[in-house]
């Protein structure tokens, strides 16, 4: 299963982000990666992770979510 990501912004500065598959090493992971991090430097400081749908996460997977929180906090937020 390749992993998606759904990305839902209900209010400015707020962002529901839902995995949907394994986040594991591989190529849907950096894009995954890459659009997490956008969200949040489009100014989305508030993140909302939803893992209901990920069955799996490996350390390259903990490690996107362990930068996604650094860089919201660096924005004055938190995931």
């Amino acid at each position: 299963m390749i992993l998606q990501v759904d990305i839902e912004k209900p209010r400015p500065g707020v962002a529901i982000v839902r995995f949907l598959g394994p986040l594991t090493l591989g190529t849907s992971l950096h894009g995954a990666d890459a659009q997490l991090q956008k969200t949040i430097g489009d100014g989305a400081a508030k993140v909302v992770v939803n893992m209901a749908e990920a069955p799996y996460m490996d350390s390259a997977g903990l490690g996107v979510l362990v930068q996604a929180s650094g860089l919201a906090k660096q924005q004055g937020g938190e995931l």
